[in-house]
């Protein structure tokens, strides 16, 4: 069943998870994940591989390609990071934009003119620009649209939509990051979801290429990348702790998984049996 009338909403605290749409109806309390791995196989046992992820009222389709990934909840904490600060600019760069949640949750959520999606993927742009319609309800097609050396620009009634495809480091060369914030929550965690790992450091590393303020989304099991990569670039670092969640064990690749002491190192935590981490969000910035 590909069904996209099937939404997996997550509450804005983060503490409940349910499905709507046809005979899907289920809660499920505090989630591991943006789709708790029982909720996805309850999908699946149904044959549904297609449906939307729900946060705050904004939509994407889940992932159509194993190449890039689905948001986390650590998209979720910074969504509501931003939203609870009313941090707002009139550019907002969407640094591997999966498909595409915070710069769909910009575009309707925060006051901002222009959404930067970039990937190194053209099919996570496709999907990111496919969920901008659905929360807009337009159809993109109808609009101006120009050309450029990495993507293009799309001229929106609400926004300008500038797609960039490829390694962040070169498709935003030319980026113009004037009154502009950048975000992004790679999906990494050092043996356990080894996606991506220079993540942190090539992000950083924009943001002090373009001058733009970065917002990364992490877990606290990362904060030392984090903080190695802000302090390579000569940026500036702030960091909060968003929110202690139920920790996603499900993510381990055998052979590769950190032993439990390694983890609780990095500030994995253990209550009546069940292992939690913590969402942060991490400022850095030259201020």
């Amino acid at each position: 069943m590909n069904n996209k009338k099937i939404v997996v909403i997550t509450r804005e605290d983060l503490e409940a998870q349910r499905i709507s749409g046809f005979d899907l109806e289920a809660e499920l309390k505090n989630p591991r994940d943006a789709v708790d791995p029982q909720i996805l196989a309850s999908l699946a046992a149904r044959g549904v591989t297609n449906y939307f992820m729900e946060f705050d009222g904004v939509r994407v389709l889940s992932r159509q390609s194993d190449a890039y990934p689905n948001p986390t909840l650590n998209h979720f904490a910074l969504a509501r990071y931003l939203s609870r600060g009313k941090v707002t600019a009139p550019k907002f760069l969407d640094l591997g934009c999966g498909v595409g949640f915070l710069g769909n949750y910009a575009g309707v959520r925060l006051e901002t003119k222009e959404l930067v999606f970039a990937d190194l993927n053209p099919e996570a742009i496709n999907q990111a620009l496919f969920s901008y319609q659905v929360n807009h309800r337009l159809d993109l097609g109808s609009f101006p649209n120009e050309q450029h050396d990495f993507g293009l620009k799309i001229k929106a009634p609400k926004h300008t939509l500038d797609c960039r495809v490829g390694n962040a480091a070169e498709s935003l060369d030319n980026f113009d990051a004037q009154d502009c914030i950048a975000v992004a929550a790679p999906m990494y965690l050092p043996g356990v979801c080894e996606v991506f790992p220079q993540a942190f450091m090539l992000f950083a590393h924009v943001a002090k290429k373009t001058g733009a303020k970065l917002y990364i989304g992490h877990s606290n099991l990362t904060s030392d990348l984090v903080e190695q990569a802000a302090r390579q670039n000569g940026l500036h670092l702030r960091s909060k702790e968003e929110q202690s969640v139920p920790f996603m064990i499900e993510y381990t690749h055998p052979g590769k998984a950190l032993m439990a002491d390694e983890f609780m190192k990095r500030g994995l935590e253990l209550r009546e049996g069940r292992a939690y981490h913590k969402l942060m969000v991490s400022e850095l910035s030259y201020k």
